[in-house]
């Protein structure tokens, strides 16, 4: 049996990054060959764990709403200046979004993020949000942020993009 297969394969396979005929001919290999079909048996199961014992911490830290409107309104201020108490259009909110989320999930997480939110909003990308748009967008970014990252960064997502 070939294993021609390296690390970068596996986790664009399990990513879910592969082109299509990438991917259906690594599944082929793995319904044929019993040592990588028990290797992806395996990486799965201990990704689940993983991710049981992620949710299971975030789960185990409070949300103190007041206190992450707090957090979020300082943020705000650092980002629109301390004189300005206009709201920003929908664009300099994205980047506000984005500068806050990227240092906590990584620049490719938030781009996936930001655009699953867009998605959800009925838009093609983050850059087409409407100021009417913006908190169903808004909401649907605060959900996505609570299954990376846990409440807390949600909360303060939801909070910073009420603000800015």
């Amino acid at each position: 049996m070939n294993h021609r297969y390296s690390w970068h394969h596996w986790v664009d396979y399990l990513d879910g990054a592969l082109t299509k005929e990438q991917r259906t001919e690594m599944e082929q290999h793995l319904g044929a060959c019993e040592e990588c079909g028990n290797l992806r048996r395996d990486v799965l199961a201990m990704e689940n764990r993983l991710q049981l014992a992620g949710r299971r911490l975030r789960d185990s830290f409070p949300v103190n709403r007041e206190r992450a409107h707090q957090a979020a309104e300082l943020c705000a201020e650092g980002f629109r200046g301390k004189d300005s108490h206009s709201t920003a259009p929908v664009l300099e909110r994205l980047t506000v979004l984005r500068d806050f989320m990227t240092p906590l999930c990584g620049s490719e997480t938030v781009s996936r993020a930001l655009q699953a939110a867009a998605q959800r909003t009925a838009v093609q990308s983050p850059e087409r949000i409407t100021e009417l748009l913006w908190p169903d967008f808004l909401e649907n970014l605060s959900c996505i942020t609570g299954m990376l990252c846990g409440d807390p960064t949600a909360t303060l997502v939801s909070e910073l993009g009420r603000l800015a």
